[in-house]
């Protein structure tokens, strides 16, 4: 359903909000600062960008969701806003329609992933984590 596809598309930020595409490294640990001091996560924003790991902890799992809402992609609760991810997808493949499709073939894969009942918190840590099993750098 709708939901669902939105839902898989936050597996993409993955890709723009914690590095690659549009964002540059800085930028990208200066929002997980922002977020372990607002969620009192433990773990370290560098050594999460630089290591590639998904936080485990409750509080490291809210700070992804606190990412996903600074980059406007998530809403305070918790839906995700479908033309923000149009546009971000439209600026950041517009020049690699092979880098669209994969990050297209992983919102299929992703989007089967079964939210009903998670936080936002659960949402953004289990679609970060099928991006990554799914080859998408964070």
């Amino acid at each position: 359903d709708t939901m669902k596809s939105f839902a898989a598309a936050i597996v993409l930020l993955t890709v723009v909000t914690l590095g690659q595409a549009g964002l540059d490294r800085d930028k990208a640990i200066k929002t997980l600062e922002e977020c372990k001091a607002e969620t009192g996560a433990s773990e370290d924003p560098v050594a999460t960008y630089d290591s590639q790991m998904i936080p485990e902890s409750k509080k490291g799992k809210c700070m992804l969701a606190c990412a996903l809402r600074k980059r406007n992609l998530m809403t305070e609760d918790g839906k995700l806003d479908s033309q923000a991810f149009s546009k971000l997808f439209e600026r950041v493949y517009a020049d690699s329609p092979d880098e669209l499709e994969k990050a297209a073939s992983v919102v299929g894969i992703c989007s089967t992933i079964d939210m009903k009942g998670k936080d936002d918190c659960e949402k953004a840590y289990d679609l970060f984590k099928c991006g990554k099993e799914n080859g998408l750098k964070l």
